[in-house]
């Protein structure tokens, strides 16, 4: 995550309604949405979606999974144990899991997060905490002890920790090389490294260090730093990118390439993995495969390093701390991932693909809006760095057609972040100019109902506020960490969970239908309803062979469409629903 200029009173725009707005940037701006390629009816037929386990509704309402997560939330370190077990730690979740080359997973340890581990021939953990600066010590009972602790926090990306084969302790810590003993007593060993992003002791004993494309060997003799190798390739190194087999051999990751490096450093290129680059990685000798996780899709596939063929242990879902979401005319759901820099659709099925990259940190977080033209629009957090944006929009330069609201106040938490997570209070903003607090109803997110009312995300649970009586009311509990809120075309309100990597449905509102007849041949046209009002949202439909349609959706106002296969549109015309 990013760190924000000081902003405290004003949390984000949460909820747009109906702004027209100015956009600019040009790198990675979608213009045109997708449409779905699929024959049949785009939403899954009511009661194919699990009971969401752990989310507990009030009555009239009923939680399901709409997608779900097999894998995790930013593998960043595998460990392997010199009893043959494996883990994963998965940083986002907060939990270390127990894994298996068939795929089978379970929670070893909760509520407990590092960003590089090693472990020792007893068993114990050694592990350093990004977020709090210290080095811990879990031993095989659980029990954990604080060894040392930066007096600066270091946030970049990489494998700053190692445990050498005589149990001592090394910390990469910006530009020196700290010895730990098991006291927690420290040395300094080197204080003028250039940027290290991996550091790794091979099975000979050799102490390597590498900056993005430089390969370093430290001697502890002399205390000497001397440059061995380079990788001529721009690719980002991966989180915990640097491994070695029984050898002496090296293997490095580059975005999606890896590269092996002899034990007289001669660099050759091994092949490319699908999809991303891998993070954690370690080498199997029994397999000779390189195993890692992908750090944007949540998954875990192992590279064979002798035929450079790749094979998926555990699936990812593309979701990488999802937070805001937003619905097209067609049906595809936009979500943004806060740490992944990157927008996920999800299609009408649950399946989802990564879209498009662009820069989403937080606090505030980001929010998406997408328009009837397929046009989206995303708030941008990390205004500081200008160069850094993949997507930039200038304020808006239009007539405000619909009402706006605001989430305000809340603090920062911690000093560790320079803005709030969520807001205290919700303000309104209306058409004729007038405006209106709503004390103690804020939150991180807000979504506007077809009835509307408003609903917000905030902490485990989800709250509705009554826009008559103003009355707050809790509607569900039991999310790990609520993000996102989006309504769909039948009226169900969608929840992305930001620690879980899931999308729950809620469902309980009021539905209406919609029925007819058509005579367009149903292999050459599509129906298209949506509307634009509290938000956009849509939906694709098939027609049926015998031409006469029934089409459950939210109660409002309409267009119906039919288009053809490339989406032009054939006809079009105003639809009622109650």
């Amino acid at each position: 995550m990013a760190f924000l200029s000081n902003i405290r009173t004003l949390i984000a725009i949460i909820y747009i309604l109906f702004i027209t707005f100015t956009a600019g940037g040009e790198e990675h701006n979608p213009q045109i949405l997708k449409i779905g390629e699929t024959t049949v009816p785009l939403l899954r037929p009511v009661g194919t979606l699990q009971i969401a386990p752990h989310i507990k509704m009030i009555k009239g309402y009923k939680a399901e999974t709409f997608v779900g997560s097999p894998g995790f939330n930013m593998p960043i370190e595998l460990i392997l144990t010199p009893q043959g077990d494996m883990y994963c730690m998965a940083l986002r979740e907060n939990r270390l899991y127990k894994i298996t080359l068939e795929g089978e997973k379970e929670v070893y340890l909760d509520n407990i997060a590092f960003n590089a581990c090693a472990v020792s021939a007893d068993n114990t953990l050694y592990a350093y905490q990004a977020i709090n600066g210290k080095v811990i010590k879990i031993t095989s009972s659980g029990q954990m002890q604080t060894l040392y602790t930066v007096d600066e926090i270091d946030f970049s990306p990489g494998r700053k920790l190692l445990l050498r084969h005589d149990s001592s302790i090394y910390l990469v810590h910006f530009s020196k090389l700290l010895h730990i003993d098991e006291t927690g007593q420290t040395e300094v060993l080197y204080d003028q490294l250039p940027f290290i992003t991996n550091i790794y002791e091979s099975s000979d004993r050799r102490i390597i260090l590498m900056t993005e494309r430089f390969g370093f060997e430290f001697s502890p003799l002399t205390r000497s730093l001397e440059q061995k190798f380079f990788i001529d390739d721009t690719g980002n190194t991966g989180y915990n990118g640097l491994t070695g087999d029984e050898e002496g051999n090296l293997y490095s990751v580059h975005g999606k390439k890896i590269y092996k490096i002899n034990p007289d450093y001669k660099v050759s290129l091994l092949g490319e993995t699908p999809d991303e680059g891998l993070s954690g990685i370690k080498y199997l000798p029994e397999t000779q495969e390189l195993i890692g996780g992908q750090h944007l899709k949540g998954g875990i596939i192992a590279f064979n390093v002798r035929t450079g063929q790749s094979r998926e242990i555990i699936k990812g879902n593309g979701l990488v701390s999802p937070i805001a979401m937003a619905f097209s005319i067609n049906g595809e759901l936009a979500v943004a991932n806060d740490d992944g820099a990157n927008v996920t659709l999800v299609y009408p099925d649950g399946t989802c693909q990564l879209w498009f990259h662009y820069w989403s940190f937080s606090p505030p977080l980001s929010h998406l809006l997408i328009t009837e033209q397929h046009t989206i629009y995303a708030t941008e957090s990390e205004t500081v760095n200008p160069d850094k944006l993949h997507l930039k929009y200038v304020p808006p330069e239009g007539i405000i057609t619909g009402n706006l609201y605001i989430t305000t106040g809340g603090a920062p938490r911690g000093g560790k972040f320079s803005a709030p997570f969520s807001g205290e209070d919700i303000t309104i903003i209306y058409t004729n100019g007038k405006r209106e607090t709503l004390p103690g109803c804020g939150g991180m997110y807000i979504a506007i109902g077809n009835d509307g009312n408003i609903y917000t995300t905030g902490g485990t649970e989800i709250r509705k506020i009554d826009i008559r009586s103003k009355r707050k009311e809790v509607i569900a509990t039991g999310f790990t960490q609520t993000g996102g809120l989006a309504f769909d075309i039948e009226g169900n309100l969608l929840v992305s969970d930001i620690m879980e990597n899931t999308i729950t449905r809620i469902s309980g509102f009021k539905k209406g239908t919609l029925q007819g007849k058509l005579f367009y041949d149903p292999n050459r046209y599509k129906i298209r309803l949506f509307r634009t009002y509290p938000l956009v949202v849509g939906q694709l439909y098939s027609i049926p062979s015998n031409g006469r349609y029934s089409i459950r959706a939210a109660p409002g106002e309409y267009l119906f469409q039919i288009i053809d296969e490339s989406g032009k549109v054939i006809s079009s015309e105003k639809k009622t629903i109650k």
